[in-house]
């Protein structure tokens, strides 16, 4: 189910009606929505439930929801009082909105078009340049630092209180989780040698999902965090949070190591690759540690090992691994400071990025797909087949004489052409100076 972010939001964001539902969003303190898109044509409706200098668009996927974002170039969003934005410009665009206003947000992200609705009214297009983004998601922020700005989405999972008139849309429309079409679709196969086939655009990498929201309990969305020791009530769940973090008890030694456990539990192993962590004191921080997995919670396997005495600076930290480990452990065994003891904040664990797959075409079916298969896997655009006619420079021949025979007279020249590269040919001409 698509919804609001529950692991990359602001630190002051409060999720609740299944995650729909977002509250307290300030400028430093954004939430995005799940599933990033690269193509397509998108759509849903965000209401509005708070007013508080709100803003709503799309942004990259990668644009950090604890920074002010408002005068980032790969944010666009249509501001509370009418305003259009995007790298801090504003332009006059459409009317303020207010508390249950709902506002239709329309991505063509194949033609690279933002189209804002208020209450089903269509606002016209906002931007036309949205497609220099690799990526999108839908953004909430906020243009100041205190109060309570809040949205409720609805990505599609439930009908759109005013679903735009297909007649005035592009082909294949689709609600923003996937779940249903808004407007008619064109789909198609190529039929080759038998064959139907179709077109597989370049799939990016999603450059490794982060895995952990900041936990308020021990265990939390089936994940576990255990601690060696403690400095009071600064437990090791802590030390995924922005503003707070795990404290030990005593110094982290060889002998006397200190450590906080991730258990994903039993079934939901994950590949890590990667991990964020930052000191939470500065009177207290690791000077040395291990990045360890573990399937049985016993026996471990040193993944990373560094001796750079962690900062106040969060950090990221990359290995290489291939396997899925069901337990992680950030484990301490050397800490310095004032007092000597460890601590840890933001910690983070991030998933191994999945690969870049580049186009290809692929077999599909020998036989007619049928209508559920053409809308499900059918392809969306035939720009694959565009070709233009383009004059190569003229290429220098070789001199074969040598091949003639026997009494034969005459010149003989030679060129060998790549026809994997130049596959459709449409005139050879040759020409002897």
């Amino acid at each position: 189910m698509t919804t609001w972010n529950p692991i990359e939001k602001g630190a002051t964001i409060t999720l609740s009606n299944e995650n729909l539902t977002a509250n307290n969003i300030l400028q430093q303190s954004s939430v995005k929505s799940t599933d990033p898109k690269t193509s397509g044509v998108w759509f849903c409706e965000i209401k509005v439930d708070a007013l508080n200098y709100n803003c709503i668009g799309i942004g990259s996927n990668d644009l950090p929801m604890t920074s002010a974002i408002g005068t980032n170039a790969n944010y666009f969003f249509y501001y509370y009082n009418g305003a259009k934005y995007n790298s801090g410009v504003a332009t006059t665009y459409a009317p303020a909105y207010a508390v249950g206003d709902i506002i239709g947000i329309l991505v063509d992200f194949n033609n690279g078009e933002l189209t804002f609705y208020k209450n089903g009214v269509n606002l016209g297009v906002a931007y036309n340049n949205i497609n220099k983004l690799s990526n999108f998601c839908i953004i909430a922020s906020s243009g100041t630092t205190t109060g309570n700005g809040g949205f409720t989405a609805n990505f599609g999972a439930t009908p759109f209180k005013y679903p735009p008139n297909s007649n005035d849309l592009p082909l294949g429309v689709k609600s923003y989780d996937d779940s249903q079409f808004i407007s008619y679709e064109s789909k198609s196969f190529i039929l080759h040698n038998g064959i139907f086939k179709k077109y597989n655009k370049k799939i990016p990498s999603d450059g490794g999902v982060k895995l952990i929201a900041p936990m308020t309990k021990p265990t939390q969305d089936g994940i576990t965090i255990t601690q060696s020791s403690s400095d009071g009530a600064n437990y090791g769940y802590l030390a995924t949070s922005p503003t707070s973090g795990w404290i030990s008890s005593s110094g982290a030694t060889p002998t006397n190591p200190e450590w906080i456990t991730i258990d994903f539990g039993f079934g939901n192993e994950k590949v890590v690759t990667s991990y964020e962590a930052k000191a939470y004191l500065g009177t207290a921080y690791i000077t040395k540690h291990k990045f360890q997995g573990s399937n049985n919670g016993v026996d471990f396997v040193d993944l990373f090992d560094t001796t750079e005495p962690m900062t106040a600076t969060l950090k990221k930290y990359r290995f290489s691994n291939d396997i899925a480990y069901r337990f992680y452990r950030i484990y301490a065994y050397g800490s310095s400071g004032g007092n000597g003891r460890a601590s840890l904040g933001n910690v983070q664990l991030i998933q191994k990025p999945t690969p870049i797959i580049k186009p290809f075409w692929a077999d599909f079916s020998i036989t007619l797909p049928n209508a559920a298969q053409f809308s499900k896997n059918g392809m969306e655009s035939l720009s694959p087949l565009t070709r233009t006619v383009t004059t190569f420079e003229p290429m220098v021949m070789s001199e074969r004489n040598d091949i003639l025979g026997v009494d034969e007279v005459g010149k003989v020249f030679s060129k060998t052409i790549n026809l994997k590269r130049y596959f459709d040919i449409r005139s050879i001409e040759v020409e002897v100076k």
